[in-house]
Formats: C-alpha cells, sequence, structure tokens
C-alpha cells in the first residue's frame, strides 16, 4: 500500500468519525430542545376536617396553613410538646402530623392545649 491510498483512507477515516461527532451533537442539541412533558399536578391536600367544639377555630386555621404551605407547627399537650408539619385532620377529634423523626403521628385534638407557628 502506498502513501497516497494510507492519506486517503486517514482522511476517510476522519470524515467518518467527525460525522458520526456531529450527529451525536445535532441529536442531544435537539433532546434538549425537545419540550417536557407536562408535570402531572400534585394531589391536592386534604381537607381540614375538625368536629365542632373538639378544638379552637384558630386552632383549625393554623392547622390549614400548616398543611398549605408545609409549615412546622408545635403541638403542647399537658408537659410533652410535639412538632411536625399537619398532614391531615380527618374529623374523627385526630390530627396527623409528621416530622423529621416519624413519618406518621396522630394527635387527640382533646389533649391538645396550645399550638405554636413560627
Amino acid at each position: 500500500m502506498n502513501s497516497e491510498s494510507r492519506s486517503i483512507r486517514r482522511i476517510g477515516l476522519v470524515a467518518l468519525v467527525g460525522s458520526a461527532l456531529l450527529a451525536a451533537a445535532l441529536s442531544s442539541l435537539l433532546l434538549a430542545q425537545a419540550p417536557a412533558e407536562p408535570k402531572k399536578p400534585a394531589a391536592p391536600a386534604a381537607a381540614i376536617q375538625v368536629p365542632m367544639g373538639a378544638c379552637p377555630a384558630s386552632f383549625v386555621e393554623l392547622f390549614k396553613i400548616s398543611q398549605e404551605q408545609k409549615k412546622g407547627l408545635m403541638f403542647y399537650l399537658g408537659d410533652q410538646t410535639i412538632g411536625g408539619v399537619v398532614v391531615k385532620a380527618a374529623g374523627d377529634g385526630t390530627v396527623e402530623v409528621r416530622n423529621q423523626e416519624y413519618g406518621r403521628i396522630l394527635i387527640k385534638l382533646e389533649e391538645v392545649s396550645a399550638v405554636a407557628m413560627n
């Protein structure tokens, strides 16, 4: 094989590699511009339902804010305190909260003496 045919082979190989790189760059550019699939809306939070007289209306207002804005509340039960974000109040006299330590905490509203929010 002479040097001229080697040069032609090299040029062909360089052209082939260059074409592959160009195709890869174009495909990644097209994928980057492709419209993303629309995100499904998050499931609406469960409505706060508290039996009449189970707790003051201001507590219910704080429960709603905590659930909607994912803000923590501090529940005072006698000498104990429990912190967490309200997940739901199902209407059975309890409120479900979660925090970093526990994924699910049920608090009886009749035991709550105060609720605090930052």
